[in-house]
């Protein structure tokens, strides 16, 4: 009593797409959630960096006037912000766009470094401001800062145009943005010569 099973190929399709279907379209639904994920996060931090990061010729102003101003024995204290949800939504492309992993991680560094450094100069300037008299070793502290910053500032810059031009991979925008970027940054480097 030998009995031979035998299944056709409609009966084994009826069988094996309902089963195969879920993982199929588990895996659609992943691709296409990050993929939106990652679109959305790249215009989020382009439209920081392009709308509300600070322009470098003013920045690099601002502190030559606090420069200036000190040796002129007046303080002057200028807040530079440096958006940290520009940082985070950056580190958060890198996760998701791992070809331009390196160049994301490479802007949230320097943009921590910039962060630190503008804070290190609002303290230093603080410090200025509740002392009597400016003592040399702070005045040359606030004037090595400001020279650092310049540096930094021009290094940020540079930095957000790699992004910008990683994110023209995901995204589509004008252009013209990475180009007047570029041409600040010539300038500003420029103005430190």
């Amino acid at each position: 009593m030998d009995t031979q099973l035998t299944i056709s190929w409609p009966d084994a399709l009826k069988l094996t797409v309902p089963a195969v279907t879920p993982f199929v379209l588990f895996f659609i639904s992943g691709w296409y959630n990050r993929k939106q994920e990652m679109q959305t996060k790249a215009e989020s931090v382009r439209r920081s960096i392009v709308e509300t990061s600070p322009n470098l010729p003013a920045a690099l102003g601002a502190l030559d006037i606090i420069a200036n101003d000190l040796k002129n024995g007046k303080v002057t204290i200028v807040h530079f912000d440096i958006p940290v949800t520009t940082t985070t939504l950056a580190a958060r492309l890198a996760e998701l766009d791992t070809c331009n992993s390196y160049v994301y991680s490479q802007y949230t560094s320097f943009a921590e470094i910039s962060r630190n450094g503008a804070g290190l100069l609002l303290e230093l300037l603080k410090a200025v401001a509740i002392s009597p008299t400016v003592s040399v070793p702070l005045q040359q502290a606030v004037e090595s800062q400001i020279k650092a910053l310049k540096g930094d500032f021009i290094i940020l810059a540079e930095q957000e145009v790699l992004v910008l031009k990683a994110l023209a991979t995901i995204i589509s925008f004008d252009p013209q943005v990475i180009s007047a970027s570029q041409s600040a940054i010539s300038s500003a480097r420029k103005l430190l010569k």
